[in-house]
């Protein structure tokens, strides 16, 4: 690729694929006085993806990213980045930059100078500073914006100028710190999809710290889901969402009917824990016969809500469960379906059944 986009690429090596690790922790655990925020975590971010860092409020994830930015130094373990060893190395020594949520644009300066402030601390030679500036606000499209300040911007462009402040340095990772949170979720879907497109474009390593479950499985190549400090599963936005690991996975990611006990044991027949997903379900009438290769239970609808583009059914199984079923409006509005009070027979695959560790 060839302009804007090429200038702003890290110097490091992109190219090279992925397997190479970015970003590394070696048994990092991060101690706030008797509070263990970050326990034993060993992770790899590979060169050139997008990395979400997936958890409740107080699971460790920014904690983490902070560690890896040098905002906070590990109480033990080791953090590389590019096979640089830089946990003793000062945040404005590592080739990493930072995206806040808040932004901390400086409402003074007009938008090239907040783009080029770095830039100009590193003494970059004026000419030079100015061709990067125009390089990084033409990548986000905001070569038009220079001469206006932050007050003068909605909250996507300024969002955007964050970027080209933090792209313009040419790191080797970008760290984001959730930082489409301020925004309503109209713009925040919409820069859902501009963010993703421009980390492909600029190759750089993004790692992007979010407690929104959509923004992570939409974003990110990988995603590690974070409980109270530990890692519980580290995957593909697929693996995490059909081949959760863990209950707190398949419960904190979409939503999961699961079974546990006794209760697995009259609905699967089987002891354990286990999770099927609401859309893998079908609602048959109370007299219908469950396809070859299905396993079938009745129920009782106690509630239906109309959610826009899906149709949600609460159903209470006969074995005893409360379970969710989801089916798309469009099914629905061409084949009106069982009402609350209504007697029905639901249907799942086997192999839509996932067990649980």
């Amino acid at each position: 690729m060839t302009g804007p986009v090429q200038a702003l690429r890290s110097p490091s090596g992109l190219d090279a694929g992925p397997g190479v690790a970015d970003v590394r922790l070696e048994a990092v655990t991060k101690r706030f006085g008797d509070v263990v925020a970050v326990h034993e975590l060993t992770l790899d971010v590979h060169r050139g993806e997008f990395f979400a860092l997936l958890g409740p409020s107080g699971s460790g994830k920014t904690t983490c990213l902070r560690m890896i930015g040098g905002f906070e130094r590990p109480t033990a373990g080791r953090i590389w980045l590019a096979g640089t060893d830089v946990t003793e190395v000062a945040p404005f020594a590592r080739e990493v930059n930072t995206v806040f949520q808040d932004y901390a644009l400086f409402p003074h300066m007009t938008v090239e100078q907040n783009v080029g402030y770095g830039l100009m601390v590193a003494r970059v030679p004026k000419r030079e500073r100015q061709e990067r500036v125009e390089q990084a606000l033409a990548t986000v499209r905001l070569n038009a914006f220079g001469s206006r300040r932050p007050g003068q911007l909605s909250g996507g462009q300024r969002q955007r100028v964050a970027l080209a402040r933090a792209l313009v340095n040419r790191p080797k990772v970008l760290l984001l710190d959730e930082p489409l949170g301020a925004l309503d979720r109209k713009l925040r879907e919409q820069m859902q999809v501009e963010l993703t497109l421009l980390q492909r474009d600029v190759g750089i390593t993004f790692v992007f710290v979010t407690h929104d479950q959509d923004e992570a499985l939409t974003m990110a190549d990988r995603i590690a889901v974070f409980r109270d400090g530990r890692l519980e599963q580290v995957g593909t936005p697929e693996d995490v969402y059909d081949r959760p690991e863990t209950p707190f996975v398949a419960d904190f990611i979409g939503t999961s009917n699961q079974a546990a006990g006794a209760a697995a044991v009259a609905v699967f027949g089987s002891e354990g824990h286990f999770a099927l997903r609401p859309e893998r379900i079908r609602v048959l009438a109370a007299a219908g016969a469950p396809g070859p290769g299905e396993v079938a239970a009745p129920a009782q609808v106690v509630d239906v809500v109309f959610a826009g583009a899906t149709v949600r059914r609460v159903v209470t199984l006969d074995a005893g469960p409360t379970w969710v079923v989801t089916a798309p409006a469009v099914e629905a509005a061409a084949v009106p379906g069982p009402r609350r009070g209504d007697r029905v027979l639901l249907a799942w695959s086997e192999d839509a059944v996932r067990r649980l560790g």
